[in-house]
């Protein structure tokens, strides 16, 4: 099982969805959060190559985008760092972290609980 496990929990199901699994080595992941004063923040996760941790951290300062292929449904989204970022938590075996954000396409806050495995 990869190191880093992301989950939603569903409040229709009353259960945690898996959504994500992060490998050692794999690019580092991202999800937008929209915060109480309607501030856009974007909140980037990662595992160590080396499997010891997983950090979940947030730019102080960043731009995203996404990329649509022609040929295909498929989508890359970028984000650039510019400067600090800011860690929310490192995450070592067992370790588990669970915040309440809003997404773009949210309804309301979800729950989503990252899990170094």
């Amino acid at each position: 099982m990869p190191p880093l496990t992301i989950e939603v929990y569903s409040d229709e199901a009353k259960r945690w969805i898996e959504a994500v699994r992060l490998k050692p080595g794999d690019n580092p992941g991202s999800m937008s959060n929209h915060t109480p004063d309607m501030r856009r923040e974007i909140i980037m996760f990662k595992c160590s190559a080396d499997d010891s941790r997983s950090i979940i951290y947030k730019p102080k300062t960043s731009v995203d985008f996404t990329v649509c292929a022609k040929s295909s449904a498929a989508s890359l989204r970028m984000v650039s760092t510019l400067g600090d970022l800011d860690i929310i938590r490192t995450l070592r075996k067992g370790d588990s972290l669970e915040m309440n954000v809003t997404t773009d396409i949210s309804r309301g806050p979800r729950t989503v609980k990252f899990t170094h495995v």
